[in-house]
Order: structure tokens, then sequence, then C-alpha cells
């Protein structure tokens, strides 16, 4: 297990809800419990309490149980009002999805806090995947606080399969998401598809206005 002060760039508050919930994680899960890891704007930068995600990864040893899953979901839920954010963002995938390297996207349940959309989705219903660029975020930028460093726990990913993914989620905003939301995650995957890193959206406008690119649009 990581030291939670081996990464100063994560906020102090967000490294508290992380320790607390790891600590209530192996009653739920017990030692189907493989690694958990942070990731997204609280460790590549932008993160903003008001409107920024805890975006939380856990990888599990197998498929999970009725059982288990509720009493995940429970604890997921019971922990939110802890979350120093907008909301939580959890994926819970096996080893087998996290080892796949993005040609699987199987996921076990998803729980998103979003005070205007929240959601709990078992992935037994077959619904769409856990997003590629997901993994990929965690593989290169990712915290771990319980178990293998991110690069072990998550395979890396091949850059087409990071690209497709971006674009699917591009197409997916455009028709849900808010402009300016849809106008800078634009702005950060253009900047991936040159540069090969994972950085915040602020960073990505910023990056796209240092180009001289739709200043307009973008400021």
């Amino acid at each position: 297990m990581d030291d939670l002060a081996s990464n100063e760039a994560v906020p102090e508050p967000v490294a508290e809800y992380c320790a607390y919930l790891v600590s209530r994680l192996p009653g739920a899960l017990g030692d189907c419990l493989v690694g958990v890891c942070l990731y997204g704007s609280p460790t590549i930068g932008g993160f903003d309490p008001a409107t920024s995600d805890v975006d939380v990864l856990i990888v599990v040893s197998g498929h999970l149980g009725v059982s288990i899953k509720s009493a995940l979901i429970r604890l997921l839920w019971e922990t939110a009002p802890r979350v120093p954010a907008r909301s939580l963002e959890c994926w819970v995938i096996t080893t087998e999805t996290a080892g796949a390297g993005g040609s699987m996207r199987d996921f076990e349940v998803m729980v998103n806090t979003h005070p205007s959309e929240p959601m709990t989705v078992d992935g037994a219903t077959g619904a769409v995947g856990v997003p590629v660029v997901e993994l990929d975020l965690v593989n290169e930028t990712g915290w771990s606080f319980y178990g293998p460093s991110p690069s072990d726990l998550v395979a890396a990913i091949p850059r087409s399969a990071v690209l497709a993914s971006m674009a699917e989620n591009l197409r997916v905003e455009t028709a849900d998401s808010s402009e300016h939301y849809s106008v800078l995650n634009a702005s950060r995957s253009l900047a991936y598809m040159f540069t090969g890193k994972h950085i915040s959206k602020l960073e990505g406008g910023r990056w796209v206005l240092a180009r001289g690119s739709a200043p307009k649009v973008v400021e």
C-alpha cells in the first residue's frame, strides 16, 4: 500500500477521503479487493471542489455476487457526503478487464453521485462499458492508495484505442453536456493527440490558445 503523503499534488481533503474510503472497502469486498486508484483532476491538476469529481477506480479479483455488489454500492453512497468535491465517480472492474489493455470494457459497478444526475449502474445489465480513456488516465496519471501502483494495476492502453475513446466521449458530450465542458474536453483531447500526455481541461484550453486556435470559442 502506497504512502498517502507520497503524492503532494493530491489536495489534502481528497487524500483524507481516499484514506477513509479504503478503510471501509475491505468490509464490503473482503479478499476480493485488489487495488484502488485515484485519477482525474486531483492527480493531473485543475481540481475545483465546486465543479470537479473525485474519480476512483476499484479493481477486484473476479466477478462480484449480488450481495457483495449491494454492500459495495451502499458503502459508496454512504461515503458520498464526505466527498470534498461536486461528486464521486467510481468504476469497479475485475483484474481481467484491468489487464486487457483496453480490449475489454466490462465492469462490475459504476456509481456517480453527481447531484443533478446521480446513478448506480450494474455492469451485468449490459450497459456501455468503462471508457478506455479512463483506464489510460489511471495507468498514466493515477495515484494508488491501496494495492499495486497504477501502471501495475492497469495495463498500458494503445494510443489508437485512447483516441477512439476520446472521440466517442466527444460525440456523446456534444449532445448531452454543456458547451464549456465540451469545448475544454475537446481541447485537452486535441492536446493529447499532439503530445501523448493527459492534462486537465483548463490546461487543454490554454494549450489550444497558445497555438492560436479558436481563441474566441476557447476563451
